[in-house]
């Protein structure tokens, strides 16, 4: 059995990991709000106390939070993911983050021997509810590989699109062309 640690159970990540669990990974969720933790116990998972202690003995670690300062905040610092792991682990960020901090996770994960993956989704909660989500991956393509089997968990589109930061370049132009497509029925 996969343990993955989850942290940022909001609108995505509850439905995420509550995936993860009905496929039968050991899921240990993290989230600032202890109802979403609470949730998320209830639908078959473990929880965290802290990042630190989602992050232990996991396997892979995801974050699904809001903005790029709440990943930062949560991957960096004594008790942040990067210092967590185990080398074995690889730690696959899904949010919609800037292509920089992708990158800038990527370099601090290599001098410390940890895989990262910059994974960002789209297609709604809907999506994430009905395992449907396209997920641009950016990383190496070994640590891609590993992680297949837990985002294909995820969503019924995965694609390794280059190095890292190259996830959250794609999904910015994807959301370019979405929106651009909304205009154009508009007018």
């Amino acid at each position: 059995m996969t343990e993955v640690g989850f942290i940022g159970l909001g609108i995505m990540g509850r439905h995420m990991a509550a995936n993860l669990v009905k496929i039968g990974h050991d899921v240990v969720g993290y989230n600032r709000s202890r109802r979403a933790v609470d949730q998320m116990v209830s639908q078959g998972g473990r929880a965290a106390s802290s990042v630190a202690e989602a992050c232990q003995a996991a396997d892979f670690v995801i974050t699904m939070p809001p903005d790029s300062p709440d990943v930062e905040e949560v991957a960096f610092g004594d008790a942040g993911i990067l210092a967590s792991v185990r080398l074995t682990c690889v730690y696959i960020d899904m949010s919609t983050i800037r292509p920089a901090t992708a990158r800038q996770f990527a370099r601090v994960g290599e001098e410390a021997g940890i895989g990262v993956l910059d994974a960002p989704v789209s297609g709604g909660d809907r999506a994430a509810a009905e395992r449907t989500l396209s997920i641009m991956v950016g990383g190496s393509v070994s640590d891609f590989e590993l992680a297949v089997p837990i985002l294909q968990a995820l969503g019924s589109t995965v694609v390794h699109v280059g190095p890292a930061g190259s996830g959250q370049t794609v999904k910015a132009a994807n959301q370019l062309v979405q929106d651009a497509v909304k205009v154009s029925r508009v007018n």
